[in-house]
């Protein structure tokens, strides 16, 4: 998992929660200035944040932007790659790994998972205190997120 990095790891199955949620949240999709404004955007409104993936489904599942038998003609597709107007500008390339995600979930029949996938329940950082005396010092953070299944992910940054 990578924490700070700019990176998308794509698993053997795609998920909802996991996998996609990520994807909208790194696009900026789910922002305050986007569709995760109170009024949302151009008739689609997810949550602030993704903090209720579970409505997030429901607006991905109407008005076409899911689209189970033509995949690749899924609205969250097209407008995310600019192949069809969107006022939030382009948002990844076609073919890039965010897009893969979105069309390998979508082919798989965009199953709503976020009641079986553990959830995350803390992060810790450390050092917990640390100061910086000079221009050009830098320190490496070891970062923890514990999950609802007991599973800890770490990643050291440098």
């Amino acid at each position: 998992m990578c924490l700070f990095a700019p990176c998308v790891l794509v698993a053997e199955e795609t998920s909802f929660s996991r996998d996609v949620m990520t994807v909208l949240s790194k696009a900026g999709c789910n922002a305050g200035a986007c569709h995760g404004n109170q009024n949302g955007k151009g008739g689609f409104k997810l949550s602030l944040w993704g903090g209720n993936p579970g409505s997030d489904f429901k607006a991905l599942q109407s008005g076409g932007r899911v689209n189970i038998n033509e995949p690749t003609a899924s609205k969250v597709l097209l407008k995310s790659t600019l192949q069809v107007k969107h006022e939030g500008k382009k948002r990844f390339e076609t073919g890039s790994a965010e897009n893969r995600i979105l069309l390998d979930w979508i082919r798989a029949g965009a199953a709503e998972d976020s009641n079986e996938v553990p959830h995350l329940e803390s992060i810790s950082v450390s050092p917990g205190m640390a100061m910086l005396t000079a221009q050009g010092n830098s320190l490496a953070l070891k970062v923890t997120a514990t999950f609802s299944d007991g599973e800890p992910v770490m990643e050291v940054v440098a």
